[in-house]
């Protein structure tokens, strides 16, 4: 592959930015991604099992899992993958019916399961990329946890806690420490767009959760956008006065 620095027509004698030389060549060369690269961190997991890790969005009723799956995928097709989405959330009205229809507007594939044991065969039939939505839970419920646990390791799946990012800080840092206690590394706010007061980012980032993706708009295609340092920084620090502030 091509460097910038070839392509500028520069040899590989030539003098580079300090960020350049610094920059890891291999996965062992990255430092302070524990979360990611050791143990049971994701990666690490799609290292050891040589494929793509499957994804299972989890978070309480209506926090917007559904629509965070469904951009999910958008972002995977737009990047060339066909992946299929696996609804296990039979018991809600609807639930099946609509994922299956995101999936055929998409172009990716579709199943539904309703125990974890469908899961484990229908994880099998599956080659590529695998996006699960689940049932809404109750992450102080302990039964909901163990449901929760048990459909992501019959998915061998990485679990991703989607949160409204309007929460009081409190709750969501309750709710995220639960989660984390059953396997979750990552999170992804959502409702940006509608939230004014965040600090249920800052609360979930006490858990030591780190941020996956951000959700800030009500469209599929685009509606997630890297949790990067500086775009976070950014959305913390913006003005969101709401209707009822009067204006200087």
């Amino acid at each position: 592959m091509t460097s910038l620095f070839e392509a500028a027509g520069l040899d590989a004698e030539a003098p580079r930015p300090l960020a350049d030389r610094l920059r890891p060549q291999t996965l062992a060369e990255v430092v302070g991604q524990d979360h990611l690269l050791a143990g049971k961190g994701p990666i690490a997991r799609m290292r050891a099992q040589g494929r793509l890790a499957s994804l299972i969005l989890w978070g309480p009723p209506g926090v917007g899992k559904t629509s965070a799956l469904a951009k999910t995928a958008a972002r995977a097709i737009t990047a060339g993958a066909v992946p299929t989405l696996i609804s296990c959330d039979g018991e809600r009205a609807g639930a099946n019916d609509r994922l299956q229809e995101l999936a055929r507007r998409m172009g990716a594939g579709f199943r539904a399961v309703d125990d974890p044991r469908e899961m484990i065969d229908a994880v099998d039939e599956i080659d590529g990329p695998i996006l699960i939505d689940s049932p809404a839970v109750n992450p102080f419920e302990l039964d909901d946890l163990d449901m929760t646990l048990a459909f992501a390791d019959s998915a061998n799946a990485e679990i991703l806690y989607v949160f409204d990012a309007g929460l009081t800080p409190e709750d969501a840092e309750d709710a995220a420490s639960l989660f984390a206690s059953i396997g979750a590394s990552r999170c992804i706010p959502v409702k940006l767009d509608c939230a004014r007061r965040l600090g249920a980012i800052l609360g979930v980032g006490e858990t030591g959760l780190a941020f996956a993706q951000i959700s800030s708009t009500p469209f599929i295609g685009g509606g997630l956008a890297p949790a990067t340092p500086l775009r976070l920084a950014r959305v913390l620090v913006e003005d969101r006065n709401t209707p009822f502030e009067e204006e200087d």
